[in-house]
């Protein structure tokens, strides 16, 4: 529901909500040295964040099955590649790159931004309330089937 663009860089480790939380994003930056994670199969839970829905609408259903049930490493180049990202750089060229470009976007009027963003995001955001919603209610069911080991 964030009116505004949102922009990430990532200079680091994303894993979990790390990297669940980019495809909300409306732009994604990475460094060369970025490394990806979704470790939900592997920890026994659903996947969170709407992810369920908007990481096969962004990498293509295949891409999302393949991510989601390894929990396999992504690379910088992968997650660009995917279309989880807009670029990568240099990890000493990330930041500067990413407010150049926040500098750019938001020397636009605010209120186009805001249309821009409205119409870019009304269509999806429907699904990502409802796949919510459902991941949710699995990883519940989930975490009431688990036990500790004693």
């Amino acid at each position: 529901d964030f009116d505004k663009p949102l922009i990430a860089a990532v200079n680091g480790v994303a894993v979990g909500i790390g990297f669940t939380m980019l495809p909300h994003c409306d732009l994604v930056l990475v460094s060369d040295d970025a490394r990806f994670r979704t470790p939900f199969a592997q920890m026994g839970v659903a996947p969170e964040a709407g992810s369920s829905y908007l990481l096969p609408a962004r990498m293509g259903a295949q891409r999302a099955a393949h991510v989601l049930f390894t929990s396999e490493w992504l690379t910088a180049e992968q997650v660009v590649e995917y279309g989880i990202a807009f670029s990568r750089h240099a990890p000493d060229d990330l930041l500067p790159r990413a407010m150049a470009l926040a500098e750019h976007i938001a020397s636009a009027p605010l209120a186009s931004l805001r249309a821009i963003k409205r119409t870019m995001r009304a269509a999806e955001l429907p699904a990502v309330r409802a796949a919510r919603e459902i991941e949710e209610a699995e990883f519940a069911q989930l975490l009431a089937g688990f036990t500790s080991p004693t």
